[in-house]
Formats: C-alpha cells, sequence, structure tokens
C-alpha cells in the first residue's frame, strides 16, 4: 500500500508541476535558460532515470543517436521535461512490454529528435487534438491510463518557445512517432 501512495503521490504531484507550467506559460512568465548542451547527453540521462519506470512494465527503450552534431543551444530543464513526457506517453499508451525507440539525424543545420513506439497509436481524429490542452485520447475498454492531457499541451509550448513544432505520426494498433527539430549549435572558436 505504501508503494501505491507513493506512486500517486509522484503522479499527482507531476500533474501539478504541468498545471503550474501551463498557467506560467499563459502569463509569459515561464523563464528559459538558453544554454549549450550535448542533446546526446540529456537524452541518455532521461532513459537512464526513466529505467526504474520502464523495467516495472519490461519495456524496452533503444537509442539510435546517429547525429554526428548534437550541441544545442536551449532550456536544459524544460528540454528533460519534454523527453520525460513523451516517455512516459509512449509507456502509457502500450501494451504488454513496451518498445520504445528514441533517434536523432543532422538534417542540414537542424537536429531531429524522434521518439517513437509501437503502442496503441491514434485515429486522424485524436492525431489533430492530441496536443490541445485536457485533451484525452480514447482508450476504449482500457481504464487504467492515467493523466490530465496536459503532458503534450506542454510539450508543444516548451518547443513553440525554442523555434520548433512538435508533430506526430500514428497509426491505431501500430503505434506512434512525435518528432521534432532543434537548431544545432556551433561552437564559436
Amino acid at each position: 500500500y505504501s508503494e501505491l501512495i507513493r506512486q500517486e503521490n509522484k503522479r499527482m504531484n507531476e500533474q501539478v508541476e504541468n498545471v503550474l507550467r501551463l498557467a506560467m506559460l499563459d502569463r509569459k512568465e515561464l523563464e528559459m535558460n538558453f544554454t549549450p548542451f550535448d542533446l546526446h547527453e540529456l537524452l541518455s540521462g532521461v532513459v537512464e532515470r526513466f529505467r526504474l519506470k520502464s523495467d516495472s512494465r519490461n519495456a524496452e527503450i533503444a537509442l539510435d543517436l546517429a547525429a554526428s552534431r548534437s550541441f544545442v543551444k536551449a532550456d536544459h530543464a524544460h528540454l528533460e521535461s519534454v523527453i520525460q513526457n513523451l516517455l512516459d506517453n509512449a509507456l502509457k499508451y502500450s501494451d504488454g512490454e513496451p518498445k520504445i525507440l528514441i533517434q536523432t539525424a543532422n538534417l542540414k543545420d537542424e537536429l531531429l529528435v524522434k521518439v517513437s513506439d509501437q503502442g496503441l497509436g491514434m485515429n486522424a481524429e485524436t492525431v489533430r487534438h492530441v496536443f490541445d490542452r485536457f485533451y484525452r485520447a480514447p482508450t476504449g475498454n482500457v481504464h487504467n491510463i492515467k493523466g490530465h492531457g496536459l503532458g503534450l499541451a506542454y510539450v508543444r509550448e516548451v518547443l513553440s518557445m525554442h523555434g520548433a513544432e512538435i508533430k506526430v505520426q500514428s497509426s491505431l494498433g501500430k503505434g506512434s512517432t512525435f518528432y521534432f527539430n532543434l537548431f544545432v549549435h556551433h561552437e564559436e572558436s
């Protein structure tokens, strides 16, 4: 019982944080601290910290960090939350033992980031609304998926503040891929 209470308390705290972040975004009070860092290191760190949660579901999280230029100038903490939200959703909306893949690639002066799963997927109507606040994807007979429809709205807003747009490709029963581009940061010599 204590473990269940701890997990529910953590989940509620995450939701409160999302509400507060969105309120700050609305009031233009959310501050960004743009610094250069290696996005590959951030991705590896998030995956490592996420393992405790993913191991409980026997999830497989693979990293395919193919980008040769992976330095970005971004807000480390908020970008970490973006990746955490995408991993949370991939885990939540997958049956059985989830398989999640995080990929990077360079496209000209941009760094492409993809988070893919082989989960439940979404229909076209859900894809149109998935980044709307408080929108929850209908899950049919699946009633144990918790959340308030705030995570992806936060993701969209934070990426917008980075000059990026998040997109999704999805098919029912085949999973979803969320992806966005960030400008590569060129260190001055």
